[in-house]
């Protein structure tokens, strides 16, 4: 299996060569030249939606927690399709080239210096999560040690990430995600069609003792904020050719994503019916080895690589983008080339120090939504009418990031939730304050 794999990943490395020769300017390599239509937008945000979180994190809780586990992709799934009613248009008509460059545009210059900082942070984190999942993967069917593992991983990501940018990412998604989704319904098919379970003993609570209501608030402000503004999301509708393109993929794409979220978690609620409780490896790995024919399971292995290098490749390229456009302010090529190998050399050191995928994720998520969803958010919905104040809004991103923070360092969930609410308020209050001629002072100071 681990021969096919490794074909694979030649295959996508030839796609980014391919297109290493076409790029021409710094809005081919970033935005695509704004030249993808719905279909393609719609298949490379399901592709990055549906990563290593999705694939071997979720499949794992829905064994141990039951249905509960689908909140995981739901509230995203449920943030994506708020997304297409209130944003989608906007951020496309807005026309920038990065979520920071958006933030600017909407807030003040000050705004996108923080956003950038915050989401090169917290990124990083969601980057190494994906190095995590695919080093397990090398680790199952390659007998590789854990460290070796995640530094091969990291290696062939970086590598194809470097290569072709924007254009080959998007369309090396169709393939990673029709291989990834067609794998998922062979599977789910499979295994209830060769071993039923009984239905009666399925438990489809909405919470339970295991993910109770207070789980469920986090999972849908905290996890479904960050799809609801999301500067990977965001970078695809901005390479859309129109904004009813790009509302049109995000309708899709929420849609496709409730789809695949139950058939995720019910794979999971069937592995708790055959595998024993006191079995700790990793749950999808077991059913390519134990349950499912050769053919399926390599299909289904080669989905979840899939899976992994189209939402870590696309976090490598709009983390290096924000560092090149916004915090450096140039639009060199060569150097967001360079800045996605240092990003990616920091992500896998991360990978090897926590190799929790879902608390990664977690964390990383926490410090984003909690600061930078709602103003972002509230200056989409009021754009044309009203604008936050600056100095509110650099406070509302502030006030949440390190809310955000404080959750990470005191195990508080809950604290991120208080840093959202607050940089809501900030957010609310900032569009009635007057605004008059402000120096920007602060921001030469940032910057």
């Amino acid at each position: 299996m681990i021969a096919a794999v490794v074909v694979y990943a030649v295959v996508l490395l030839g796609f980014g060569l391919s297109e290493f020769k076409k790029i021409g300017n710094f809005d081919d390599f970033v935005v695509s030249g704004r030249k993808q239509g719905a279909g393609s937008i719609t298949y490379s945000i399901l592709a990055t939606c549906i990563g290593a979180s999705a694939t071997l994190g979720v499949v794992s809780t829905a064994c141990t927690i039951g249905f509960p586990a689908f909140w995981w992709l739901g509230a995203g799934a449920l943030g994506l399709l708020c997304q297409s009613f209130f944003l989608s248009q906007k951020v496309r008509e807005v026309g920038a080239y990065t979520l920071p460059d958006l933030s600017e545009r909407l807030i003040g210059k000050e705004a996108r210096f923080l956003t950038s900082v915050v989401v090169v942070i917290a990124w990083i984190g969601i980057i190494a999560a994906q190095f995590v999942a695919g080093a397990k993967l090398l680790s199952l069917f390659g007998g590789i040690t854990p460290f070796y593992s995640i530094l091969i991983t990291a290696a062939v990501i970086i590598f194809y990430s470097i290569l072709g940018g924007q254009p080959s990412i998007i369309k090396t998604d169709k393939i990673q995600f029709a291989v990834l989704g067609g794998a998922l319904l062979y599977t789910f098919i499979f295994l209830f069609t060769s071993e039923a379970i009984p239905l009666e003993s399925v438990r489809f609570d909405i919470v339970n003792s295991s993910f109770t209501a207070k789980d469920l608030l986090y999972y849908l402000f905290i996890i479904g904020g960050s799809y609801f503004v999301c500067p990977l999301l965001f970078s695809r509708l901005l390479s859309s050719t129109s904004p009813q393109k790009a509302q049109k993929a995000s309708l899709f794409s929420a849609l496709g994503l409730l789809i695949i979220s139950l058939v995720i978690t019910f794979i999971g609620i069937w592995a708790s019916f055959y595998i024993e409780q006191s079995y700790t490896g990793d749950v999808l790995g077991y059913l390519i080895k134990e349950k499912l024919p050769t053919p399926g399971g390599l299909v289904l292995l080669l989905g979840l690589f899939s899976a992994i290098i189209s939402s870590a490749d696309t976090c490598l390229f709009a983390v290096a983008s924000i560092v090149e456009y916004d915090l450096l302010k140039k639009k060199r090529i060569a150097n967001t080339r360079l800045v996605i190998g240092i990003v990616g050399m920091v992500s896998a050191l991360l990978a090897t120090k926590n190799p929790d995928i879902i608390s990664l994720l977690i964390q990383a998520y926490g410090v984003f939504t909690a600061g930078i969803v709602p103003p972002i958010a509230i200056s989409l919905i009021m754009w044309k009418k009203r604008k936050i104040h600056p100095y509110w809004g650099v406070g509302a991103i502030v006030c949440g990031g390190v809310l955000g923070v404080a959750a990470n360092l005191t195990a508080v969930d809950m604290v991120a939730l208080v840093g959202m609410a607050l940089s809501t308020g900030f957010s609310l209050i900032g569009l009635y304050i007057p605004q008059k001629k402000l120096p920007h002072v602060l921001g030469e100071n940032l910057g």
